[in-house]
Formats: structure tokens, sequence, C-alpha cells
């Protein structure tokens, strides 16, 4: 099917399987259905580590440049927020409004413990929205093309992962949360020292 879309649709040639694009049509964002989703790549990609520029770009069976068109415009498109709430609703309820949309969103080193600046586990698309209670939530998405498994991070072979990601992610807001006040304190002790001495 990507062999016969990319003859008869994209009418461009191939690289070194018939799924692959050929260097021109990569170069052209050809494995991109909008040009949100290509602005959306390119960007991600720039910010170094999280993006396999070869096979994103290049190959048609690529589970990133899906996730890319499928999210990329949801994320940066003007109404896409809005049609994310609407189409996400009809699997979470209690979904109200998504407030953001990242893609292959890299989280800290403390929750995985597996980042180095090369590797390590990022989510495919990480979706915040807001629920009927006024809570902010967070869903992670893995997008799947045609592997027939997901992978694992090294730590998580190793039994190294935390047992329970939802607490890890708590302990990580709640010290983000008291590191913020402290600064919040501090800054106020700072500006409050000139007051008093005027």
């Amino acid at each position: 099917m990507a062999r016969s879309f990319r003859s008869s649709d994209l009418r461009v040639g191939y690289a070194e399987h018939g799924h692959w694009l050929e260097e021109g049509a990569a170069a052209a964002g050809k494995n991109f259905l909008h040009a949100t989703a290509l602005a959306a790549a390119e960007a991600r990609a720039a910010r170094g580590k999280g993006v396999h520029h070869e096979r994103t770009f290049k190959s048609m069976l690529s589970s990133q440049a899906l996730c890319f068109n499928l999210f990329g415009p949801l994320a940066h498109h003007p109404s896409g927020l809005a049609l994310a709430s609407e189409v996400l609703s009809a699997f979470i309820p209690d979904l109200v409004q998504v407030r953001s949309i990242e893609i292959e969103y890299t989280p800290a080193f403390e929750l995985f413990r597996d980042q180095s600046g090369q590797a390590g586990v990022d989510c495919d698309a990480l979706v915040e929205f807001e629920d009927a209670g006024g809570d902010l939530c967070v869903l992670v998405i893995e997008t799947k093309f045609v592997e027939e498994s997901f992978s694992a991070c090294a730590h998580r072979k190793r039994d190294q992962c935390p047992t329970d990601v939802v607490a890890a992610l708590r302990q990580l807001i709640a010290r983000a949360a008291a590191s913020k006040q402290t600064v919040n304190a501090s800054t106020q002790e700072t500006h409050a020292e000139p007051r008093a001495t005027t």
C-alpha cells in the first residue's frame, strides 16, 4: 500500500526500499500529510534526541511519522486542541478540554533514570487535559504502525524502573511544586529587603 501511494499519489521515486522515499522527496516533507505535521517534526528534530531523522522523514512505514501526522495538526493548528478535545472525550468521558499536546516528550531523568542525552524513554504523545472536576490530567499515547510489539527501556529490562509510574510522577510533581514555592519565597524575601530598608 505504501509503495502504491508513493508511486501513484506522491509520484516520487524510492531509495533503498519501495517504502523509503528518495532523498529529494524526504527533504520536501513528502512523508507528512499536513504542513503542521512537517513543521512539528522539524521543530522536534531540531531539539535533538527523540527523533530518528532518516526513519521519520524517509520511511513511509515509520510509527514516528504516523505520530507527527496524527498529533502535529492537533497540537499546532489553531483549531487542533478543540478537535482533540472532541475526539478524545469519546474515549475519556471525563475529559473536558485538551490543554496541550507534546510529541516525543522526554520525561525528567528521575522518572525512569534512563535519559542519557542520546537515549532513553520518550512518550510518543503526551496530552495534558482538564477533567470534569477541574483537575489537570495526563494521557500518554504510544503509536505503532506496523511493529508487532512495544519497546522497553533498558532499566525496565533490569527491573530498575518504578513499579508505580503514577506514584513516581506524583513525587516528581510534588518536588517541583516545593522547589517552586522555595524559589517564590526567596524571591519575595529578596524583594522585601529593599522595601524594609527604605
